[in-house]
């Protein structure tokens, strides 16, 4: 049959048929007339390669069928397994964008034209959430870590008075002064400090809560609170649902030194385990400064920070070094 007939029973262009000529997948005939016939043959081979296109199979792999190297279903399970990377693939590509996409981090302009966030509830959608690091400072939940180590106390209390009644019935005699006084102690040092406890002791919860910051286009968000005064202040704003961030734009900043060091952390056995650490410090054009220290980043927190800085504050302003010595 002629190429316009092929055409119309295959529903494939003529440019396809030549091309899968030149590709030696088919071999039609040529009359005197020059013109190509295709047989029946030509024909059942055009519609299996059809339907493998259709399928995302490669050509490559469809000449190694034609040429029964290998099996059709051969090449449909390999294509299966590769389908299904793909999908994985494609999964964490969605999972990646829409990731930079509602950090809002200015280096994702691109991506913000890619990925739109989806309706929320009542058909509004949802805000786009800056990047931070660290746990935002709130109320409610500062409340509730305060709350923890007060029932730390006051079961360090309870069982110190059932002790002293304990002690005095078998005894017959009381419980010394300086015994309960250092038990008191103990438990105000348990409170405030935590004793190396995580989560454990005011002076712990502050710290956890000072040590954050969120990076939006214009400027970051951060919490000064790096004396002993000022991380008074900052508990007294919290407790009153004050605004604890104090806001500094990118232009402000007039450099940055990013410190790594070297911790060395013993988590449930006598070997303590090397851990790298990283500082911010960040110096202004009006003199003062502030600092981010000792963070322990996740993924790649870190490099966002850096590439959101050196893109806004400018590369030649950030400084990166080992140690903390000059």
């Amino acid at each position: 049959m002629k190429a316009k007939e092929a055409e119309q029973l295959t529903g494939l262009s003529k440019q396809t048929l030549i091309w899968y000529e030149k590709e030696g997948l088919i071999h039609p005939e040529r009359k005197g007339n020059r013109y190509r016939e295709y047989s029946d043959q030509d024909i059942k081979t055009l519609l299996l390669i059809k339907l493998l296109r259709g399928m995302d199979v490669s050509i490559d792999d469809i000449r190694q069928i034609l040429e029964q190297h290998v099996s059709v279903e051969e090449i449909l399970e390999e294509q299966k397994v590769y389908l299904e990377r793909e999908k994985a693939r494609i999964k964490d590509l969605e999972k990646s964008i829409c990731f930079y996409a509602d950090t809002k981090a200015p280096l994702m302009d691109d991506l913000q034209k890619i990925h739109r966030p989806e309706p929320g509830f009542g058909g509004q959608e949802k805000p786009l959430k800056p990047f931070h690091i660290g746990t935002r400072p709130d109320r409610k939940t500062f409340g509730k870590l305060l709350f923890g180590n007060s029932l730390w106390i006051l079961s360090i209390g309870a069982v110190s008075a059932l002790f002293a009644c304990r002690f005095q019935r078998v005894w017959n005699i009381a419980v010394p002064p300086f015994f309960l006084l250092l038990l008191l102690a103990a438990a105000i040092v348990l409170g405030l400090f935590g004793a190396g406890i995580p989560q454990l002791g005011l002076s712990s919860v502050i710290d956890r809560y000072s040590q954050y910051a969120e990076f939006s286009r214009d400027g970051m968000s951060y919490v000064r609170a790096e004396t002993f005064c000022e991380k008074l202040r900052f508990l007294g704003k919290i407790f009153r649902n004050q605004e604890t961030l104090t806001w500094v734009s990118y232009d402000r900043i007039e450099k940055v030194k990013v410190i790594h060091d070297t911790k060395y952390v013993r988590a449930f056995l006598p070997i303590a385990s090397e851990l790298t650490v990283a500082s911010f410090i960040f110096h202004l054009k009006d003199g003062t400064s502030f600092s981010i220290l000792h963070r322990m980043f996740y993924g790649n927190d870190e490099e966002i920070i850096l590439q959101i800085l050196g893109e806004q504050v400018g590369w030649e302003r950030i400084q990166v070094r080992e140690g903390w010595g000059d």
